[in-house]
C-alpha cells in the first residue's frame, strides 16, 4: 500500500509540475496533434478498427472459436491483429475474456502476439519514411516475431488454458450488428486518439530535446515523424525499433482494450525493441540481394 500510495502521490507532483509549463505551447502541441490524427492516424486505423468491431459483432470470431475450440482464440486476435493493428488484436483477447470463452491467463497469452503494426499503417505510414521495401521488411520481422512468441509463450499455460473454457454460441447477424461494430470502432479510436495526444503534448512538452529513439519509445508516430533527415539504414533501424516496442502510448491502448495481465505483454515488446532492428536490416540486405 505504501510503494501505491507512494506512486500517486508522485505522479500528482509530476501532474502539477507539467501544468506549469506554458500553456501557449501544450495548445500549440495540442492543435498540431489533432491536426495529425485527422490526417494521419483516423484515415489509417479507422476503417481497419470498424472491420475488427464489425467481424466480432457478427459473431464471425465466436463462429470460428466455436469451429476450431483448440486454436480459434489465436487465429481471430492474430489475423485481426495483423491486418487492423493494434490495438485489434488486444480488443478481441478482451471480448473473449469478458464473454467468459477464455481464461484470463490465456488473454494475456493473446496479447503477447496479437497487438503489431497493422498493413495499413506499415505500408501507408511507415513507408513514407523508408519506403515500400523497408516497410516490407519490418512487417516481415514481425509476422515472424508473433509466431516465434505463439509458440513460446503457449509452454506457460496450463492445459485449461490451452483449451476453450466456454464454447460460445454464434450470433445471429443483423443490421444492428453492424450499427454496433460502427459505434464500437468509434469508441476506440477516439480512446486511441486520446492517447496519442496525452502522450505526443507529453513527449512535445517534456522531451522535446531528448533524443529520437526516446521521443519514439514513448510515442510511436512521433517518432517516426522524427526520422526523415537521417540515413536511410538509420530511418530503418529506428522505425523497427519503434514498431516492435510499439511505444508507452500503445502499450496504454492495449491495456485499456483488454483486462488481463501485463508482464508477458511487456518482457515481448522489451524482447522486440531489442531483436526488431538488426533482424528488420537482415532482411533488409537479403531482399536486396534478390531484388534488380
Amino acid at each position: 500500500m505504501k510503494k501505491k500510495a507512494i506512486l500517486y502521490l508522485s505522479f500528482t507532483f509530476l501532474t502539477f509540475i507539467f501544468l506549469l509549463f506554458p500553456q501557449k505551447s501544450i495548445s500549440a502541441s495540442i492543435e498540431e496533434t489533432v491536426i495529425f490524427c485527422g490526417k494521419t492516424v483516423i484515415p489509417q486505423l479507422f476503417f481497419h478498427i470498424c472491420l475488427s468491431s464489425i467481424v466480432w459483432e457478427l459473431g464471425i470470431v465466436e463462429y470460428i472459436v466455436s469451429s476450431f475450440p483448440k486454436y480459434g482464440p489465436e487465429i481471430s486476435a492474430f489475423s485481426m491483429g495483423i491486418l487492423s493493428g493494434f490495438p485489434s488484436g488486444a480488443i478481441i483477447a478482451g471480448k473473449l475474456y469478458e464473454n467468459h470463452i477464455i481464461t484470463r491467463k490465456r488473454a494475456e497469452y493473446l496479447s503477447t502476439f496479437s497487438n503489431n503494426a497493422g498493413i495499413s499503417f506499415v505500408f501507408g505510414y511507415i513507408s513514407t519514411v523508408v519506403g515500400k521495401k523497408g516497410a516490407f521488411s519490418i512487417f516481415l520481422c514481425q509476422l515472424i516475431f508473433s509466431v516465434l512468441y505463439a509458440f513460446f509463450w503457449r509452454i506457460f499455460l496450463s492445459s485449461e488454458d490451452k483449451d476453450t473454457f466456454n464454447a460460445p454460441n454464434p450470433k445471429t447477424p443483423s443490421l444492428l450488428s453492424t450499427v454496433r461494430g460502427v459505434r464500437s470502432a468509434t469508441e476506440t479510436i477516439i480512446n486511441i486518439c486520446g492517447f496519442i495526444l496525452f502522450f505526443s503534448v507529453f513527449s512535445k512538452s517534456l522531451l522535446e530535446t531528448a533524443p529520437i529513439f526516446l521521443r519514439g519509445l514513448m510515442e510511436l508516430t512521433v517518432g517516426i515523424s522524427l526520422l526523415s533527415p537521417l540515413p536511410f539504414h538509420l530511418r530503418l533501424w529506428y522505425c523497427a525499433l519503434f514498431s516492435g516496442f510499439g511505444g508507452l502510448c500503445v502499450h496504454f491502448q492495449v491495456f485499456s482494450a483488454s483486462d488481463s495481465g501485463t508482464k508477458k505483454f511487456i518482457l515481448s515488446k522489451c524482447f522486440s525493441a531489442l531483436l526488431f532492428p538488426p533482424i528488420t536490416l537482415l532482411i533488409h540486405d537479403g531482399l536486396s540481394l534478390f531484388s534488380p
